[in-house]
């Protein structure tokens, strides 16, 4: 498995980000603390945000190392047993669906018993968990373009089963 070398992370999307909060966290409290102007905590802020900045590169470096053994290990898994792999994404798309339904249920309950969610009353909610799983169940593709995206997964074995029925061989005249 080939590996992406530090320096092609630094400079990843994901890295880029780091980089531009931590080192604008960095210059402003310097400033402020220089300039005099900074309250009593910008100096534990100023270190938490140095202390953070590489512990946060080394996250996303992980983070990134995991996503690509687990492509690996998904394309690997989908050649060598492709049967297994697709019942092991099928029985997580039908917990998923399961796990809405108690969201859904417990968003309901709380509604009517009068939690609001921003304003909003929680059973609204619920319905739309509702709804949303009531589709996964119905065989909308509620997943389109997550990790359990049925578009992944293996595609089905042949059987040696023709569509079509071949041609007439015959070599009557």
């Amino acid at each position: 498995m080939s590996r992406r070398p530090l320096k092609r992370f630094l400079l990843t999307a994901n890295a880029i980000q780091v980089h531009l909060l931590c080192g604008t966290l960095i210059v402003l409290l310097s400033v402020s603390i220089w300039n005099g102007e900074a309250q009593p905590d910008y100096q534990w802020g100023l270190l938490f945000t140095i202390v953070i900045y590489p512990v946060l590169l080394g996250l996303l470096w992980w983070n990134d190392r995991l996503e690509e053994q687990a492509v690996v290990e998904h394309v690997i898994e989908s050649i060598t047993e492709p049967e297994r792999l697709r019942r092991k994404r099928r029985s997580w798309r039908r917990g998923s669906l399961v796990f809405f339904f108690g969201v859904a249920i417990a968003f309901v309950y709380a509604g009517h018993q009068g939690v609001q969610v921003d304003l909003l009353p929680a059973h609204y909610l619920g319905y739309f968990f509702f709804v949303i799983a009531s589709l996964g169940v119905a065989g909308v593709n509620v997943w389109h373009g997550g990790p359990l995206d049925p578009r992944m997964d293996p595609p089905l074995k042949e059987t040696g089963i023709f569509d079509e029925m071949p041609g007439d061989t015959d070599s009557e005249g």
